[in-house]
């Protein structure tokens, strides 16, 4: 009885990593699509045309909000201020397409994504120790063959994704970006006696 439900338990749990997981590599596929077309198409400039005309339109109808209240509280357009510089920060790391910057947003969100998957290995490995000690080799068989794979795939595209910085970059973010994420797998983390099979 306690190993029926022990054993449905860690079935539900497979299920639910594996559909995260499955997730996270939608993420990155879509990211990565997304980015060798923004690479195909002329570079935008941030800066330039109607996007700084979108930028000026919104700091003067903060600025002329700030303006009215001003009367009232000086804490106000301060906090208004500080509303208004996040909000621009959002917009330049936006991944909405044809933002200026939307090549380092895809980047940067890519090596979210990456650091995403690689953090799921720990998972796997306990998942898998735990299928093992029940009797569902196969099942923890499976999941470390999707997650191997998947990593697999990821390595793949770290070049492509990452490439060697050129000395066209204009700013820190552009430069800190373009630098592949440090790795979050766990060494060893494949069983060994799932290997052969």
């Amino acid at each position: 009885m306690v190993l029926s439900e022990l054993t449905e338990s860690l079935t539900n749990i497979t299920a639910e990593l594996t559909e995260e997981i499955d997730l996270l590599e939608g993420h990155l596929v879509c990211h990565y699509d997304r980015l060798l077309l923004v690479r195909t198409l002329p570079p935008r400039h941030p800066g330039g045309g109607a996007e700084r005309e979108d930028e000026l339109s919104d700091w003067g109808s903060d600025t002329a909000s700030t303006m009215s209240t001003r009367t009232g509280n000086t804490r106000s357009s301060s906090s208004s201020r500080g509303r208004h510089k996040r909000k621009m920060e959002r917009k330049l790391w936006s991944l909405k397409e044809g933002n200026p910057r939307e090549h380092i947003s895809l980047v940067k969100t890519l090596g979210e994504d990456v650091q995403a998957i690689e953090r799921c290995t720990e998972r796997v490995k306990q998942l898998c120790l735990a299928l093992v000690r029940v009797g569902l080799d196969s099942v923890a068989h499976g999941l470390q063959t999707k997650l191997k794979t998947i990593l697999s795939n990821m390595d793949t595209k770290r070049d492509t994704i990452w490439p060697l910085p050129d000395e066209e970059q204009t700013s820190v973010d552009d430069i800190r970006v373009s630098l592949p994420p440090v790795s979050n797998i766990v060494h060893h983390w494949e069983l060994e006696c799932l290997k052969s099979k």
